[in-house]
C-alpha cells in the first residue's frame, strides 16, 4: 500500500496567501576525493504523487535532488541524479544521497505509516515532506518519536513551526504567516482598505484568515466579511453574493486544492472583478497558464518564488540545470504537469538539500539529530531565493518574499528553448506547445521583501483549539518622538478571559512603509499582567510604522498590531567662536570664525550675515559642515577682514537638515 502509486494526472491550483552558529555560503562542496567510497545518507520523502497535491509533491522531490546536486558540486546533473527502485540517488562531494520516495496521498494516516516505514524498515536518517500541512505535522511527530531530523517543505501551515513545533523539525519553505506578511501590508497600503476574505471551513482556512486579518488591521485596513465554504464545496455563488453585498473594495481568495479552480472561475463569471479589486498569491505556473486562463484578471499579489524574480548565481544554476533535465525528461518525478521552467515550490526543497549538505559538513558527515540540530540552528544559506536564515527559536527559515503583478511574456521561453521540439513527449500537450507561439503568464516584480520584513512571530504558547482571540494595542510615549531621543513603546494585550495574557511580544519597523527609521533597544519583551514595553530611539525623522506581534500562549491566540509614530527633527545647537576679535578696517588682518553645530549627525550648510555699526567682508556667504570625531558634532569656518570701523555682530545660521532643526549663534567683533 505504501509503494508509489501510478500517476493520476491531477491538476491543482494552490493559492498560498500566503546571528548564531554559522554563516554558510553553499558553494560546490568537496569532502575530498581520497575517500574509497562515498558516505551514504538515506533521506525518506513522504509526499503526494497521485492525488490533489501530486504536482507539488513532484516539485518537492525534483527540488530536493537538484539542491543536493548543487550543494555537493555536481557538474553534470544527469550523471549525479539517477533513478532507482526506491526513488533516486544523488552522488557527489564524497556522498551518495539515497532518496526513498513514498506516496502518502495527502492522507494523514497513510503519511504517518509511510514515515514509520521509512525509518524502521528502510533505515532513513532524515525525513522530508510534505505538500499537505496536516500530513507534514504527522510526519514531524514521527520524526520526534524516532529522534530523526524532519525537513518540512513545501507545507506552509504556520502551526508546523508554532503550535505543532518540535525540536527535530526544520522548515526551509515559507510559512503561511510569511505569505500574509508579504501580501497584506502592500494590499492595505496600495489596493484598498476594506477586505472580504473567502477561505475553506477548516483549521488551515481559519489560520489563514487570522493571519491576514491581523496584518491587514495592523496596516490600517479592515476585514468587513469572511466567508467559509466547505473545503469540498463546488458551488461558491452564495458566498460570493455575500461578498458583493459587503461593500468591501478588495476580495482575497484563500484556497488550496481542486476547488480553487472552480472558485476563481465563479468569481470571474459572477462579475466580482468588475466591482472589486483582487489580491492573493500567484499560483503555480501550470495552474495559472493552463487551467485559469481567462478566469483571473491582471492583479497585484504575492508569490514565494518565480524563476525570473531572484537574480543570483544559485538561481541561475537552478534554471540552467532544471531545463537540462526537463529536455531529457530526467527531472525526478517529472510528469505531464511540469512547467518548462522551475515552478513555485522547487526552491523550497532545493534549499532543504543545501541545508542538509551544509549541516553534514559541520557534523563530519554524521546525520544524527543532536549534531544536525546544532548545525542547522542559526544557519545562513545562499539559496535560489537569496539569503535564508534558519531561526533557532522555531527552526523557520526567514527568507525573501515577493510582491508581484501578473504579467504576460512572449519572449522569455526562447532564452532556454529553441522550440517545441525540445519538449519531451509526455510534456508536449497542446497548451505547452502554445507557450512558444503566444507566450505565458508570469510574475513581474514590484518589491522584494527581505527575511526580516517577512519574519513571522515566534510562537511561545501551548496548542489549544479553544483559545480566544485578543485585541492588541501598541502605543509609544512621548509621541511625536524626536530624532535621537528614546521613546517608550508599550504593548497591551486586551484579553476576554480572566487570566492575564503571557508570552512574548516581538517589535519591528516596517521599513518599506516608513519614511523615518529607528532602533529598538531589544526586539522582544515579555508580558507581565498583559503588558510590556521596549525603548525605541528614532534615527531619522518622518513616519515610522512600528509593527508588533504577540505569539499567544496556552490561553490566547496570537495577534498583531501596528502604530504610526511621527518622528520630528531634533533641536540643534550652534556655537560660534572668532579669532582674533578685532582688526583694523582695510587692513590685511584675517579674522576666522568657527561655527560648531551639535545635534544628531548634523549635515548641511551654515549661512553667514552681520549687523552693527561697523562691517566686515566675508570670504563667502556659506560654508559646508564637516563631521568631527564625535559624529553628532560638525563644524565649518568663515574668514573675513575689517571693512568699516565700528562694532560688528557676525551671525552663523545653521540651516538644518532632515533630522536637525535650524539654529544660530552670534559673536562680537571690533573693527577699528
Amino acid at each position: 500500500m505504501m509503494k508509489k502509486n501510478n500517476r493520476i494526472v491531477t491538476s491543482i491550483l494552490a493559492v498560498f496567501l500566503l546571528v548564531s552558529l554559522s554563516f554558510v555560503t553553499i558553494q560546490p562542496f568537496d569532502r575530498g576525493s581520497a575517500a574509497a567510497s562515498p558516505t551514504v545518507i538515506k533521506i525518506g520523502i513522504v509526499t503526494d504523487l497521485s492525488t490533489a497535491f501530486a504536482y507539488y509533491g513532484e516539485q518537492e522531490v525534483a527540488g530536493l535532488a537538484l539542491g543536493l546536486a548543487y550543494a555537493v558540486g555536481a557538474t553534470n546533473v544527469t550523471q549525479a541524479i539517477q533513478p532507482t527502485s526506491y526513488g533516486f540517488t544523488v552522488t557527489g562531494g564524497g556522498y551518495q544521497f539515497q532518496l526513498y520516495v513514498l506516496d502518502g496521498e495527502s492522507d494523514v494516516t497513510l503519511s504517518t505509516e509511510a514515515a514509520v516505514q521509512l525509518v524502521t524498515q528502510d533505515g532513513v536518517q532524515i525525513l522530508q515532506g510534505s505538500p499537505d500541512s496536516d500530513c507534514a505535522i504527522a510526519v514531524a511527530a514521527v520524526a520526534a518519536q524516532y529522534q530523526v531530523i524532519f525537513m518540512a517543505a513545501p507545507a506552509a501551515d504556520y502551526d508546523i513551526t508554532a503550535q505543532s513545533f518540535n525540536v527535530y523539525t526544520f522548515r526551509l519553505a515559507s510559512s503561511s504567516y510569511q505569505d500574509a506578511l508579504t501580501a497584506a501590508p502592500y494590499a492595505a497600503q496600495n489596493i484598498g482598505k476594506s477586505f472580504a476574505l473567502i477561505a475553506p471551513d477548516y483549521s488551515w482556512g481559519f489560520e489563514q484568515v487570522a493571519e491576514w486579518t491581523a496584518v491587514i488591521q495592523s496596516y490600517g485596513g479592515k476585514v468587513v466579511t469572511v466567508q467559509y465554504p466547505l473545503a469540498s464545496a463546488t458551488d461558491f455563488s452564495p458566498y460570493i453574493d455575500k461578498i458583493l453585498a459587503s461593500n468591501a473594495t478588495v476580495v482575497v481568495p484563500i484556497w488550496v486544492g481542486p476547488g480553487a479552480v472552480t472558485l476563481f472561475q465563479q468569481i470571474y463569471s459572477l462579475g466580482v472583478y468588475n466591482k472589486m479589486k483582487v489580491t492573493t498569491g500567484i499560483p503555480d505556473m501550470t495552474s495559472f497558464n493552463f487551467l485559469l486562463v481567462g478566469s483571473i484578471p491582471v492583479f497585484t499579489g504575492m508569490t514565494k518564488y518565480a524563476f525570473n524574480l531572484p537574480n543570483n548565481p544559485v538561481n541561475t544554476w537552478l534554471i540552467q540545470n532544471y531545463v537540462t533535465l526537463f529536455k531529457e525528461n530526467r527531472l525526478p518525478e517529472q510528469s505531464a504537469l511540469f512547467f518548462l521552467l522551475p515552478d513555485i515550490f522547487i526552491p523550497d526543497s532545493f534549499a532543504t538539500g543545501q541545508a542538509i549538505v551544509a549541516a553534514l559538513a559541520m557534523t563530519g558527515g554524521n546525520p544524527a539529530a543532536p549534531g544536525m540540530i546544532h548545525a542547522l540552528e542559526g544557519m545562513y544559506l545562499n539559496t535560489p531565493k537569496g539569503q535564508m536564515y534558519i531561526r533557532p527559536q522555531d527552526h523557520q527559515a526567514l527568507q525573501n518574499m515577493y510582491v508581484v503583478k501578473t504579467a504576460y511574456t512572449n519572449s522569455t521561453i526562447t532564452q532556454y528553448y529553441t522550440g517545441p521540439s525540445q519538449v519531451p513527449s509526455g510534456n508536449d500537450w497542446i497548451s505547452v506547445i502554445n507557450v512558444f507561439k503566444t507566450g505565458f503568464w508570469g510574475a513581474q516584480l514590484i518589491e522584494t521583501l527581505n527575511e526580516t520584513q517577512t519574519a513571522p512571530p515566534i510562537y511561545t504558547g501551548t496548542a489549544s483549539a479553544s483559545r480566544p482571540a485578543v485585541t492588541f494595542t501598541p502605543t509609544c510615549s512621548p509621541s511625536p518622538a524626536v530624532v535621537s531621543k528614546a521613546t517608550t513603546c508599550k504593548a497591551i494585550v486586551n484579553q476576554s478571559g480572566s487570566k492575564a495574557a503571557t508570552g512574548i511580544v516581538t517589535w519591528s519597523v516596517a521599513a518599506s512603509a516608513s519614511s523615518g527609521s529607528g532602533k529598538f533597544t531589544k526586539s522582544t519583551c515579555k508580558l507581565s499582567k498583559g503588558a510590556c514595553s521596549v525603548k525605541f530611539t528614532p534615527t531619522a525623522a518622518g513616519s515610522v510604522i512600528i509593527t508588533t506581534s504577540y505569539a499567544g500562549d496556552s490561553n490566547y491566540k496570537a495577534a498583531a498590531g501596528g502604530y504610526d509614530l511621527l518622528v520630528t527633527p531634533t533641536t540643534s545647537k550652534t556655537a560660534l567662536s572668532c579669532k582674533p576679535t578685532s582688526a583694523v578696517a582695510g587692513s590685511s588682518t584675517t579674522i576666522t570664525c568657527k561655527a560648531t553645530v551639535t545635534g544628531y549627525l548634523p549635515t548641511g550648510t551654515v549661512s553667514w550675515s552681520q549687523s552693527g555699526a561697523g562691517s566686515v567682508s566675508f570670504s563667502s556667504t556659506t560654508c559646508t559642515l564637516t563631521s568631527l570625531k564625535n559624529p553628532n558634532s560638525a563644524t565649518c569656518s568663515m574668514t573675513m577682514t575689517g571693512k568699516a570701523a565700528g562694532s560688528v555682530v557676525p551671525q552663523a545660521k545653521y540651516n538644518g537638515d532632515s533630522n536637525n532643526k535650524v539654529s544660530l549663534k552670534t559673536a562680537k567683533l571690533t573693527i577699528k
